[in-house]
């Protein structure tokens, strides 16, 4: 990955353990980028978990960054607990159920996201049913109105919340009722999508052994009902394809359903048999009877190509074939060649189903193929214009959904234990974003024998020289692709080695700060522990002596009021001895004088 010399990027555990803000756009950036160089996240911690909140919260007002979180979350299945359930199901609520201008696509990776993360997550599954419940029974009984991949994704979902748990499938005996069904069946008979058939027809088999006797299977299934009865247990993928076929020609609708006995892929051969679905969009097909072969153990329930990837379509006899230009994933484990080449063996087929067959691939051509034709000059202008990838079609990516076979159900019908029948694990081949410019330069390349008039109506030497022209021109296309993609590569892990070294130091000097704060702390608390007992010390010291020198004083005082008032007494007492002294003796002498006057009167 190229980056500035001033750029940095951070993995999502660091990311979600800083302050962030799900508001503002760069976040998104950020997160996005950070999605890409991280792996699986085993833990989280709270602050993280409360940021992951945080961004759930924000996504309604940012619905267009969608596809990151749903990466975001494929990265955190292993830590997701129940406490982020609520959440989960509240945005699957308000992104399915409530918001009308997402994008198709990106809520349909969203709602299959949520089932893989929930495989196995029992109590993960309880606090998203909880969310979830009530806008789904609402609107399934006041009649949905999806487009077939979202269809398809929110039944899968119900199937999986359901699967190994029980909670769950009390909770949704208490909603469902005969309208739900009914509406199930209406569904299937007005969608064109055969794996949305599929998945809703399966729902309805669940949901009804929950119910058990319960219903009124008459009312509900009507001339369906014996058909419905048939879903077998021992082939059930079979049993349940077999229903769907039934209501498709019961309903006139237009799906075309051919069988074959085995197939190769690029060459090798695969001993399975099942059922090829032509859809408007998509051609389904579901791999039913599976040999008891290693290789074969690791084959999906069903491959799902979307038709304007699917090119150099032939029937002969007994054998049909198309190339894909899908990322066939799972089928590497097979054969590891690059290209996807589906060759079937078909027991019987009819005129109209080869006609079918080779009208849909003609149909869905990209028709810029035909103007790079037309003018070589602006190939690279209109190349934009043709990407399959980039269209307008439902499907953006091939679903590969593996299934077990594993059910326990009870005489009458009633399913107590079909938790470990659906998937336990589901593969999702996504056309990376770097086979884009594979895809659409290999268009261009070999536009020139994409013409369907001229191209079916060579003779089979013509169609053999070209198929080898396309093959060397691919071949050669893909020598370059490959060289170049190492060179990138070489370059991408020479400046992400120097980012690593910086980052490697920035995380050393961190860390020795983070120490040098950590011993300063400490220091710290134990001055402060000392100071607060130095503290504690001089206050018992202050408040002892206080209460010596207060009882000190109070013996002074007491001691000074006894002496004032001692010496108070003898004062008082001399001066009345004084006073009465004086008064005898002033007596004495005015009584002498009083003497000496009388005697000096004449007698």
């Amino acid at each position: 990955m190229k980056r500035g010399p001033n750029s940095t990027c951070v993995e999502v555990h660091e990311l979600l353990k800083t302050p962030i803000n799900p508001s503002k756009q760069s976040f998104w950036k950020d997160l996005k980028q950070a999605v890409l160089i991280s792996k699986n996240i085993q833990t989280l911690d709270r602050r993280s978990i409360l940021n992951l909140k945080l961004i759930f919260s924000e996504i309604s007002g940012n619905i267009q960054h969608l596809s990151t979180l749903s990466s975001l979350l494929r990265l955190l299945r292993s830590s997701l607990k129940a406490d982020i359930g609520c959440e989960i199901g509240s945005t699957i609520s308000n992104v399915v159920f409530r918001t009308s201008n997402a994008n198709i696509n990106e809520v349909t990776e969203f709602i299959n996201t949520i089932s893989y993360i929930v495989t196995n997550n029992i109590h993960l599954k309880k606090s998203i049913m909880d969310e979830i419940i009530d806008p789904f029974t609402e609107n399934l009984a006041s009649g949905f109105e999806f487009a077939s991949p979202v269809l398809s994704a929110i039944f899968e979902l119900m199937i999986t919340l359901i699967s190994q748990c029980p909670e769950n499938r009390n909770m949704i005996s208490k909603y469902l009722k005969e309208v739900h069904f009914t509406r199930c069946l209406n569904l299937i008979k007005e969608s064109k999508d055969s794996l949305a058939q599929m998945l809703i027809a399966e729902w309805l088999w669940r949901s009804s052994n929950i119910l058990g006797d319960c219903l009124n299977k008459v009312k509900i299934f009507g001339g369906l009902l014996e058909s419905f009865k048939q879903i077998d247990l021992s082939n059930f993928r079979s049993s349940l394809h077999d229903f769907v076929m039934t209501a498709n020609k019961k309903f006139r609708l237009p799906i075309t359903h051919i069988q074959y006995n085995s197939f190769l892929y690029n060459n090798e051969r695969i001993e399975s048999n099942g059922w090829i679905d032509i859809n408007p969009d998509t051609i389904v097909v579901w791999i039913t009877g599976k040999s008891n072969k290693r290789s074969n153990a690791q084959l999906p329930d069903v491959v799902v190509f979307r038709t304007s990837l699917v090119f150099n379509g032939k029937v002969a006899d007994k054998m049909l074939q198309f190339h894909t230009k899908e990322n066939m994933t799972a089928f590497h484990k097979i054969s590891n060649k690059k290209s996807s080449e589906f060759t079937f063996s078909v027991p019987f087929i009819t005129k109209s189903e080869i006609d079918t067959f080779l009208k849909k691939i003609r149909e869905n051509k990209p028709k810029v193929a035909i103007r790079h034709i037309k003018n070589n000059k602006n190939i690279k202008e209109n190349n934009y214009q043709g990407n399959p990838t980039k269209g307008n079609n439902k499907y953006n990516k091939s679903r590969i959904i593996d299934g077990d076979d594993d059910l326990d159900e009870t005489e009458n019908g009633n399913s107590h234990n079909f938790d470990h029948f659906y998937n336990k694990k589901r593969v999702y081949a996504n056309p990376k974003d770097k086979m884009v410019l594979e895809q659409d330069e290999a268009e261009s390349k070999s536009a020139n024998y994409f013409i369907e008039d001229d191209f079916y109506g060579k003779t089979t030497q013509e169609k053999e020289i070209s198929m080898n022209q396309i093959e060397k021109i691919l071949s050669d296309f893909q020598k370059n692709t490959e060289k170049s993609l190492n060179e990138t590569e070489a370059q991408a892990k020479e400046e992400l080695d120097i980012i690593i070294s910086k980052l490697t130091d920035n995380i050393r000097v961190l860390k020795q700060m983070e120490q040098q704060h950590k011993d300063l702390t400490e220091a710290t608390l134990f001055e402060n522990k000392e100071i607060a007992e130095n503290v504690a010390k001089l206050n018992k010291d202050f408040l002892s002596k206080h209460n010596e020198t207060a009882q000190r004083k109070g013996k002074i005082v007491e001691k000074l009021n006894n002496d004032i008032e001692n010496l108070k007494q003898g004062f008082i007492q001399d001066t009345n001895e004084a006073f009465t002294n004086n008064a005898i003796v002033g007596l004495s002498n005015n009584l002498a004088n009083l003497r000496d006057i009388m005697c000096e009167i004449p007698a």
